[in-house]
Order: structure tokens, then sequence, then C-alpha cells
């Protein structure tokens, strides 16, 4: 089995950037400020990028994450993604993307801000490595660089929506 090559560095910030303006976006419509997109780490090209979507088509499952795979997916005609691909994410998956990163065949993870509701992405890999649950491990890393930013973000959407 070919051991996919992880990415020596972060992407460009220009990367973070497409993720917090999508981020914006899906606060603007309602949402919850969570985006992502899909880059080929050899140039950080952009092959997918989705926001929160759930209210807008009503689906539970339309978090960013889900639908950036989905949309990469087609891309390739494929239902799993070329290897190397890398997942850039403002949150770190939940128990659902997180499912679906390992089916795609994701080689690697890159998220602002940890996930502080249920279990993450980190959390369900660290515990199936010791039983050996999963075939696929992507790398997992926290970019910090852009979590103050984030983080702030999604407490000014919460704020706003509890005053409402």
């Amino acid at each position: 089995m070919q051991v996919p090559q992880q990415p020596k560095s972060f992407p460009p910030d220009s990367i973070a950037r497409i993720v917090l303006e999508s981020c914006q976006e899906a606060a603007a419509a309602g949402e919850v400020p969570a985006a992502a997109v899909i880059c080929d780490p050899e140039n950080w090209s952009v092959l997918a990028a989705e926001r929160n979507r759930i209210l807008e088509l009503r689906d539970p499952t339309a978090h960013a994450e889900l639908l950036c795979i989905r949309a990469a997916c087609a891309a390739a005609e494929s239902e799993r993604l070329p290897p190397d691909l890398v997942l850039v994410s403002a949150l770190e998956p939940c128990l659902m993307c997180s499912g679906a990163v390992v089916h795609a065949r994701l080689s690697g993870v890159i998220f602002f801000a940890p996930t502080l509701k249920g279990p993450g992405l980190e959390r369900i890999l660290e515990q199936s490595r010791d039983g050996a649950l999963l075939n696929h491990y992507p790398e997992t890393r926290q970019w910090e660089t852009f979590q103050s930013e984030y983080q702030s973000l999604l407490r000014e959407f919460f704020r706003e929506r509890r005053s409402s």
C-alpha cells in the first residue's frame, strides 16, 4: 500500500482567507460559520470550497466538510479522493465529518480551532489507533495562526444569535 505524502508546511495564508470569507458568508446566511477547502498540497491549488448549508438545504448533513468532499469526489468522478489531498477546515471535523474524511481517504486535515462539542477528528483517531479500528488515519494539524480570528467570528455569531 502506498503511503500518501504528507504536506511539508501549512498552506499559504490565501487559503485561510478563502475559508474565513466563506465562514463570514455562512454567518450572514444564518448558518454556523464553518467552511472548508480541499487542496493539493503540491501547489495548494483549491479543488473544492464549501461552507455550512444546513439551513439553506434543510439537510442536517450539509456541513462544509461533507459538501467539500462531495464536490471534490464529483470532480474526480470517484467515491474516493486521489491520494495526497488535504482538507483545510475552520473547525476540527465533527464525528460525522470525521467518518467522511476517513472514507474519502484524505491524507491530511488542517483546522483552525478544535471542536469543543463532542468528539472531534483528533480524539476519534487517537482512540481508534489502539485497536486499529480504522483502515485510514489522516494526519491532523491545528493551524493556530488563525484560531483567534476564527473563534472571534464564532463568538460573535452565537452572541448575536442568543440576543435575537
